[in-house]
């Protein structure tokens, strides 16, 4: 078994790749992969957050007194690793990026060329 310290810096490695794989999906290069891509980007997510959430526990909760719900959503994950679910995936930003961008399309001008915004149809 790992010492504290060793787990801590585990840990302090784990939460360094999740950041930076949380900056990388909230950049513009991540919108321009397919889905497929974002699915598994997705999935390595999940993982990573669980990875660091059992470390903290394993690290902090040595009595084992938190409730973690991410065993409860291990079967979930699990089938859609195995069957391509978009669980985890992205297809509300990407519905959310198309309707803003069908908005800034509907841009009228007044007569002071001030820039008005129509509401969806």
């Amino acid at each position: 078994m790992k010492t504290v310290e060793e787990l801590k810096q585990e840990q302090y490695d784990a939460k360094a790749k999740l950041h930076e794989l949380v900056e990388f999906i909230n950049s513009e290069e991540y919108f321009t992969l397919t889905q497929s891509e974002k699915n598994i980007i997705g999935q390595r997510r999940i993982a990573l957050e669980m990875y660091v959430n059992s470390l903290t526990k394993n690290i902090y909760d040595k009595d084992g007194s938190t409730y973690d719900i991410s065993s409860a959503m291990f079967p979930l994950l699990m089938s859609s690793m195995f069957t391509g679910s978009s669980f985890g995936s992205s297809s509300s930003i990407d519905s959310l990026k198309k309707q803003l961008e069908e908005n800034d399309s509907k841009v009228d001008t007044n007569t002071d060329n001030e820039k008005i915004y129509m509401m969806p149809e």
